[in-house]
């Protein structure tokens, strides 16, 4: 199931994908557990820092789960149930919207023409 999400989003490293789901899963979006059936399993081993610990910790207890692992294998079937279209939020990496004053502005652009004539009237030294 991983793989084929990783192929929809052209995500090439597991850890990548991993961290993705656990940053953008919701428990609320999350359905109930299935029951726990015994049978092959794949083992997804990867380490956190430890702010992305402290999230999978937090969506692992808000999901009423003992483990992380139940949880990853949990948000990894929710988004490959979703499909290559509608997993696509849970695969996005959230971009931090930068929002500069119009002092900060003004102040950047006069040091940037403070330094643009400085470098002009070295330029015109050096001739």
């Amino acid at each position: 199931m991983l793989d084929a999400l990783m192929r929809w989003h052209e995500i090439e490293e597991v850890s990548e994908a991993v961290q993705l789901l656990v940053l953008n899963g919701r428990a609320e979006d999350l359905p109930p557990a299935p029951p726990k059936v015994k049978g092959p399993s794949e083992i997804i081993r990867h380490y956190f820092r430890q702010g992305m610990r402290d999230r999978l910790a937090a969506l692992t207890a808000e999901l009423g789960e003992t483990k992380d692992r139940t949880t990853i294998w949990r948000l990894i079937a929710q988004a490959h149930s979703l499909g290559a279209e509608n997993s696509a939020s849970m695969l996005e990496i959230k971009r931090h919207e930068i929002d500069i004053p119009q002092n900060v502005a003004r102040k950047l652009r006069q040091a940037g023409l403070a330094e643009s004539i400085q470098m002009n009237a070295e330029d015109d030294a050096d001739k």
